[in-house]
């Protein structure tokens, strides 16, 4: 029997302006928002915008008695806000902002709950992957950072109006051995240029963002259902945590709930993260080692995750004691959290660059030097 190993790396990625980004940013700067104002302490926010509408659901905790909070208003300035970023006027949106209509319905978090998570234990029970190769300077996988810099070098180029594009769309890419073998892109247009001559010059434009990755057989495809222009939010809904095993914060595939609108001991955050540094550091620590894969398994009110590790796509149990017996402050998340996500801007951070990007900095933020 003969066995094959097949190298396909692929993923997807929105952009700014996707109903999908603009949802996750709207609930975690809501969180922000009554962090900063109102003394909440817990939060899981999910956000709907769909056409004139934007709602929000999930549950909140106070130090001390609940707050007077009008949160239907601030998620209609919030939402308002990210619209207006990602490039949403008049034009794009379809109809006028003033309009739009909010509603916010909030449960108080239970006392169990919040037991449950006292004494920096994990808000949930999730399972993370975290992901991590010497192929890229990043440590993130290659379609990652290539995602990343068409959706990127999509959005710059509308907003700096060189290219007929909307702010809507989203990006799909399949490597094979490192040369790309499919891109699927869709791009929200500018009514007044032909479908032809748009598909050309989108063309033309990834064709420069992914120089050296391109060759004579990948296939690109460009709105391939025909012309886009009517996007955004009129033509969409978005969700804040939809899709997360795909573009959950710009690294590896995760299960559960997505990291936005949450509070800081919620496991999709704290967890993500770990997972993360964990698969940096077995490959700092095993040069031999070319990427390496690991789970980790977290229940609610526990203080660590059971660890499974796949260096180089096979699972060792070796390495994962290793990583249980001398990486504790990486496993810890009482020292995660004060490390990495325990600072004044932290939302803020993470609703502009996601999880990685807005806890570690640059070096995990588009452009990407590859």
């Amino acid at each position: 029997m003969i066995s094959m190993i097949i190298e396909v790396d692929a993923g997807e990625l929105p952009r700014d302006g996707h109903p999908d980004s603009m949802a996750a940013r709207t609930s975690t700067l809501i969180y922000d928002i009554l962090r900063k104002d109102h003394g909440c302490t817990r939060a899981d926010i999910d956000v709907n915008i769909s056409g004139g509408h934007v709602e929000a659901t999930g549950n909140v905790r106070y130090d001390g008695e609940e707050k007077q909070v009008d949160y239907a208003n601030i998620l209609k300035e919030t939402a308002l806000d990210v619209l207006k970023n990602a490039g949403y006027n008049e034009k794009w949106l379809g109809f006028d902002p003033g309009s739009i209509e909010s509603k916010a319905a909030f449960d108080l978090q239970s006392e169990e709950i919040h037991k449950a998570q006292n004494g920096w234990r994990y808000g949930d029970s999730r399972i993370r992957w975290g992901y991590a190769t010497r192929k890229t300077k990043s440590n993130l996988p290659l379609s990652t950072e290539l995602l990343a810099n068409v959706t990127y070098s999509l959005d710059d180029a509308f907003k700096q109006n060189k290219l007929p594009i909307g702010p809507d769309g989203k990006v799909q890419l399949t490597l094979y051995a490192d040369n790309i073998y499919k891109i699927t892109l869709s791009v929200q247009q500018e009514p007044e240029i032909s479908h032809r001559n748009f598909v050309s010059e989108v063309d033309e434009f990834v064709r420069r963002v992914l120089d050296g990755y391109i060759n004579e057989n990948t296939i690109i495809d460009i709105n391939t259902s025909d012309s886009f222009i009517n996007g955004g939010p009129v033509c969409d809904h978005g969700l804040s945590s939809t899709k997360q095993g795909i573009y959950y914060g710009q690294s590896f595939s995760s299960l559960g709930g997505g990291e936005y609108g949450k509070d800081f001991t919620k496991s999709e955050i704290v967890l993500g993260l770990q997972s993360h540094l964990v698969a940096e550091e077995i490959l700092e620590r095993y040069p031999k080692i070319k990427e390496c894969a690991v789970i980790l398994d977290a229940s609610i009110g526990k203080p660590r995750p059971v660890v499974l590790v796949y260096p180089d796509g096979k699972a060792d149990k070796r390495v994962a004691k290793v990583v249980e017996e001398e990486m504790d402050d990486l496993l810890n998340p009482r020292k995660v959290i004060e490390k990495y996500l325990d600072k004044p801007e932290i939302y803020e951070l993470l609703a502009e660059h996601g999880l990685l990007g807005g806890t570690l900095g640059k070096k995990y933020r588009p452009p990407f030097k590859i």
